[in-house]
């Protein structure tokens, strides 16, 4: 029964000794610490995070992220056959069009298509348009393996929010102005860090998840309907002359006007002069 109460007893003044121990030292530690401290855990925290995040990626594994691009360029008999078949065959991929433009020139016309298509669709699609070509001018297929670049943003953007949520946790401890300032300073400068880094890992993991087609075909214009495009351009050229030549009459004529005025009164004078030279030649042969 003694040796009892003094197992009980030696238990009790253990504990007792060891929260005082602990009640001493902690409000010792946040009285000396000051700012300094709260940033150097939070540094220390932001030091340390990459190295878990390292064994993390060793440990799990992701799926390879590969962007494929592709480039296909020929020669076409009919333009609208051919956009109509592309078009179809971007719907049964699940992709659609990003882009569409034409140009002209005297002698073709050529129409580029961009098509997004899902990474996993890709070769379907590129099967699917390849379809009945019998010789591309260009044929590019391209595969670019980030998933180390994913792997590695990803890793710094959890650790960038994890020291974000770290010095939130810090602010509501701040004691002063002072220490809320620097606090918020440093969580600034955090949130744009995270902000880029965010836009940059939705960038990598949308190009690996939807492939881009770029296409391009075109259509030599046959010589009878080129003369005939030209002789219709020199038609209406001709009549648009006629009425500029009209148009630029009818702003000058007030200037013809006043022209036609003035040549009268110079030949008038012109005259004149010439009428009394000759008077005066005659009398003086008298």
């Amino acid at each position: 029964m003694t040796s009892n109460r003094s197992i009980l007893l030696g238990t009790f003044l253990f504990s007792v000794l060891i929260g005082c121990s602990q009640n001493g030292s902690v409000p010792q530690a946040m009285s000396g610490s000051g700012s300094s401290e709260m940033f150097a855990l939070a540094d220390e925290s932001q030091r340390e995070a990459p190295q878990a995040e390292e064994k993390a990626a060793v440990s799990d594994p992701v799926a390879r992220m590969i962007i494929r691009n592709g480039e296909l360029a020929w020669k076409t008999a009919d333009r609208t056959a051919t956009g109509t078949r592309i078009r179809a065959a971007a719907q049964r991929s699940g992709g659609y069009l990003s882009g569409e433009h034409e140009t002209r020139s005297e002698h073709r016309i050529d129409n580029y298509l961009t098509v997004r298509v899902p990474a996993d669709r890709f070769e379907p699609l590129l099967a699917d348009v390849s379809d009945g070509v019998d010789h591309f001018d260009t044929r590019q297929i391209s595969a670019t393996d980030v998933t180390d670049q994913f792997v590695d943003l990803d890793a710094r953007l959890r650790v960038k929010k994890d020291t974000e949520t770290r010095y939130r946790e810090l602010l509501s401890e701040a004691r002063n102005v002072d220490e809320v300032l620097k606090v918020e300073r440093e969580l600034s400068k955090l949130r744009g860090d995270i902000e880029a880094m965010e836009g940059k890992w939705n960038l990598l993991k949308n190009q690996a998840a939807m492939s881009t087609l770029t296409i391009r075909y075109y259509e030599i214009t046959s010589v009878s309907n080129h003369f005939t495009d030209r002789f219709a351009d020199s038609l209406r050229l001709g009549w648009l002359g006629i009425v500029e030549f009209v148009i630029a009459i009818a702003v000058m004529w007030p200037m013809l006007v006043i022209g036609l005025c003035v040549a009268l009164v110079v030949r008038r004078i012109i005259s004149a002069s010439t009428a009394r030279s000759a008077v005066q030649t005659e009398s003086g042969v008298a």
